[in-house]
């Protein structure tokens, strides 16, 4: 049974001894978190409507917003003024905003996982203000769907959707803010301070939030002469048929969170935990529907040496025509860390921060070799890693995110 930290009114002494056996496990629910704890979900709810309403939106309004991952320039296909909506003509948007279609990114380069995204971070006013966008390029302007911003002649009293969305961020960002205290104090003593050598006002602005929906295995084209998805069957059950029905199964594929710590929230089951390196397996999912689930990155592993495990952990897609949604808060370290280099492992494996997973088998990443000197760096250069672009695969992405039926 994982543990529940309780952040509303709990009892401190409480909380740090529920976290220190939380961070052995890699994982805990967090409850009266500051996502929630003011307006019951409010918030929450008007933001995944906003989001549904995006997911549904025509194919190529969505691919518009379709950037390059970890690069400061647009999308080939997308105008060079998507942020026009931001005050200031010709934006280029940078690629850890906006849109993911259908199999642009893959922890696994063997698989293709059935999730579109949607990316945005706090306001862009506290990003002009306080970072330039050459510090990290973790870094990055919001780009929202057309009618999405307030435009200066309104002055509604109803938050616009591209406020929302804003402000859910802040308080992901808060959350995490009222975990790191507790988390230090749950760590060994002997180690320095968390919130001093590891954290600074650059971890808000580079922290963002991704929205996910997973698909049904029913949403996807053609397989084996199958052309209509309505009718779809798995073929007969052999070695090699077995081996498409998991990759069928595979929402996220198996791997570990680079960053600091993750904050998710979910609909519905479907993330799991591993447990043994023979495929054991925990579903980790809350009771309650305003609790979040928190999982700590390499990154504090790292820095607890060991203390803190980063979870081997996986997403599975929904049954059938099923559809999931999942909201995550990726919470960095500061841009100006030193660049970690030590591989850490976690059930036998170095964990994916320390692999290069542009290639398959999960090889050893000698980040040292690389030439990188800040964790900024080493987080563009994994996110490259995971971003089907370099691979080529852009017409094919697209033919397969036209495929699906909603």
């Amino acid at each position: 049974m994982l543990q529940t930290i309780e952040l509303q009114g709990g009892d401190r002494e409480e909380q740090v001894r529920r976290l220190r056996l939380a961070l052995r496990e890699g994982c805990c629910y967090i409850a009266g978190s500051p996502l929630v704890r003011d307006d019951g979900g409010h918030l929450l709810r008007r933001c995944l409507a906003h989001l549904d309403e995006f997911y549904r939106l025509p194919v190529e309004d969505k691919l518009r917003l379709w950037t390059c991952t970890a690069s400061t320039v647009c999308h080939r296909d997308a105008p060079t003024d998507v942020g026009n909506e931001h005050g200031g003509a010709n934006v280029i948007a940078t690629g850890l905003r906006g849109y993911f279609p259908l199999g642009s990114e893959s922890g696994d380069v063997q698989l293709f996982e059935r999730k579109e995204s949607f990316a945005f971070g706090c306001g862009d006013a506290r990003v002009e203000s306080r970072h330039p966008h050459s510090a990290s390029a973790l870094i990055a302007r919001n780009v929202w769907p057309d009618g999405w911003c307030p435009t200066s002649s309104e002055h509604s009293s109803v938050a616009s959707p591209s406020e929302d969305l804003e402000e859910l961020h802040s308080r992901m960002c808060d959350t995490a803010k009222e975990l790191l205290p507790l988390i230090e104090a749950a760590l060994p003593t002997s180690l320095p301070s968390l919130q001093e050598v590891a954290v600074d006002s650059s971890s808000d602005i580079q922290s963002f939030l991704r929205s996910f929906r997973y698909y049904g295995t029913r949403h996807y084209g053609c397989t084996d002469g199958v052309k209509d998805p309505k009718a779809w069957v798995y073929p007969r059950d052999t070695p090699e048929t077995r081996s498409t029905r998991q990759q069928l199964a595979i929402g996220s594929s198996l791997h570990t969170d680079w960053n600091l710590l993750t904050l998710v929230w979910a609909s519905s089951k479907g993330l799991q935990m591993a447990r043994s390196a023979g495929g054991d397996y925990e579903d980790v999912h809350p009771l309650e529907e305003l609790h979040l689930i928190c999982n700590f990155g390499d990154f504090l592993s790292s820095f607890s040496k060991g203390a803190a495990v980063s979870p081997w952990h996986r997403v599975l897609s929904p049954a059938c025509e099923g559809v999931r949604d999942s909201l995550v808060f990726f919470f960095y370290p500061s841009a100006m860390c030193p660049a970690i280099t030590e591989p850490v492992y976690n059930l036998g494996r170095p964990l994916s921060l320390f692999t290069d997973q542009s290639q398959a088998g999960g090889e050893l990443w000698d980040i040292a070799a690389s030439g990188l000197d800040t964790m900024a760096q080493v987080y563009a250069a994994k996110w490259k890693q995971v971003s089907k672009e370099q691979f080529g695969s852009s017409p094919s992405i697209v033919a397969k995110q036209q495929n699906v039926q909603l």
